[in-house]
């Protein structure tokens, strides 16, 4: 045969070009399924991000009818002399009964609570800035509990703001993030 010719050097090299093709159709099919994968973690995360924004906008826009008539100063339980109770009872009031009546408790302030609560719900479902407007649903809505004590006492409620939280923490940093671009 030829001088230096070796068949096994020729079956090994056609062998380890086979093997580096193989594994290049390989990655290239992961790399497929790895985009699929989070193009559908978006998809899930966006779904998750409106319905949870819509449950605040029915929840905070149900109490916001009602708010007067519980609250106000001529309601059931007017959050005035809730806050009353709640400074001679608690040694710390602002970490045991967080609110923002703490800086206004008129019936004005509750309309305007209600309606920047409903208005960050609004903008967490359109998808602007969905972290902060996130972030301001949660504490108008734990403002709206602590104040409404009783009729806000229910484990829903509770549910409500544990997930509005991690949708703060869940959602895009951006101003207004495209689900097309995160796919």
């Amino acid at each position: 045969l030829l001088a230096g010719f070796n068949m096994s050097s020729v079956t090994y090299a056609s062998s380890l070009q086979r093997r580096i093709r193989a594994s290049k159709t390989a990655s290239r099919a992961e790399d497929d399924e790895d985009e699929s994968r989070q193009s559908s973690h978006s998809l899930i995360r966006w779904f998750l991000l409106r319905l949870v924004a819509a449950t605040y906008l029915f929840a905070i826009g149900s109490f916001w009818l009602q708010a007067n008539a519980l609250i106000g100063s001529k309601g059931a339980l007017p959050v005035s002399a809730t806050l009353e109770i709640a400074k001679s009872t608690f040694p710390r009031v602002w970490a045991s009964f967080p609110t923002l009546f703490w800086f206004g408790s008129s019936d004005a302030a509750i309309q305007l609570h209600c309606a920047a609560g409903f208005a960050s719900a609004l903008l967490a479902f359109l998808n602007v800035a969905p972290a902060i407007s996130f972030l301001a649903s949660w504490f108008c809505y734990l403002s709206l509990c602590t104040a409404g004590t009783i009729f806000t006492a229910f484990p829903w409620d509770g549910l409500l703001l544990e997930a509005g939280f991690l949708c703060a923490l869940f959602a895009p940093l951006k101003l207004w993030p495209s689900l097309r671009a995160e796919r």
